[in-house]
């Protein structure tokens, strides 16, 4: 059994596995962490610090979508509905709603996990910001949260699971754990319509 130890702040999750499924998290992680510091501004954590984390490891596999670039109110910290965000489906895209209904949720951090799964990987939308996660509850017309950047900075804690990672409301993306929970919610749908 491996074990890796990463540290968000520094660049560096931690993984407890088999040395392949280790190093496939790493690569991932990575690769997550080379595209985030490339397309902003942000101080990028020393490649020493990525290289050591895991020995013999080799480019990762995947590749991440281009940025599409949206004015969002993210910067002033306050979130306001995007109106033109179509998630009704069409084009062979599944609706929100129904997206939705497949996974069974209980809390905002389990919603804002399956709207940031559903923006990033159905919609395609790269940064998903707290103005997307804002418009998802909207449009379900589930009850909003008293404060966007908090309910993300609740989804993103350690303490509750880690689910988002987020340095800030304009740049939300699934961790690992939150990619595994959508897995989970989606099992439990199933479960609970059978």
């Amino acid at each position: 059994m491996t074990k890796l130890l990463i540290n968000i702040q520094s660049g560096t999750i931690e993984v407890d596995g088999n040395d392949e499924f280790v190093r496939e998290v790493y690569n991932d992680f990575k690769e997550y962490w080379k595209n985030i510091y490339t397309e902003t501004n942000l101080r990028k954590p020393s490649q020493d610090n990525l290289d050591s984390a895991a020995s013999n490891d080799k480019e990762p596999k995947k590749k991440v979508n281009k940025v599409r670039k949206q004015t969002s109110s993210s910067t002033r910290g306050e979130a306001q509905i995007l109106k033109d965000l179509d998630m009704n489906g069409g084009n062979g895209q599944q609706s929100l709603e129904a997206f939705f209904q497949d996974h069974s949720t209980k809390s905002d951090t389990e919603k804002n996990v399956v709207f940031t799964h559903y923006l990033s990987e159905i919609k395609g939308i790269n940064p998903v910001t707290q103005d997307h996660l804002l418009t998802c509850y909207h449009t379900l017309e589930h009850n909003l949260p008293k404060s966007m950047v908090s309910s993300i900075k609740n989804s993103n804690a350690t303490s509750r699971g880690g689910y988002l990672m987020s340095s800030n409301p304009s740049d939300v993306q699934l961790s690992v754990s939150g990619r595994n929970l959508i897995l989970k919610l989606k099992k439990q749908a199933k479960a609970e319509s059978a």
